[in-house]
């Protein structure tokens, strides 16, 4: 998953993805702005993620990872699966 402004956080995870399939291991590159919470599950212990992040300004959240960052902070603050992933 990416959170990019100008597409340099986009690149790396591509490139990283590229990289990770050519070791044998199943890829798929996200925009953050397409997460769908009803899909996060680290509990399942099937899958990792990765995640690429830029920022912009005084490290703000970019335009496409504000949502996810609720999320996060939302999950983080009700014991959700944000909660459970940080640990």
């Amino acid at each position: 998953l990416f959170g990019s402004q100008t597409g340099t956080a986009e690149g790396f995870a591509k490139d990283l993805a590229d990289d990770l399939s050519k070791a044998g291991f199943r890829t798929e590159v996200i925009d953050l702005e397409d997460f769908d919470p009803n899909d996060f599950d680290p509990a399942n212990g099937e899958e990792f993620h990765l995640y690429l992040m830029a920022t912009y300004g005084e490290g703000e959240p970019t335009q496409n990872a504000i949502e996810f960052m609720s999320f996060l902070q939302k999950g983080l603050d009700e014991g959700g699966p944000a909660a459970n992933a940080a640990k």
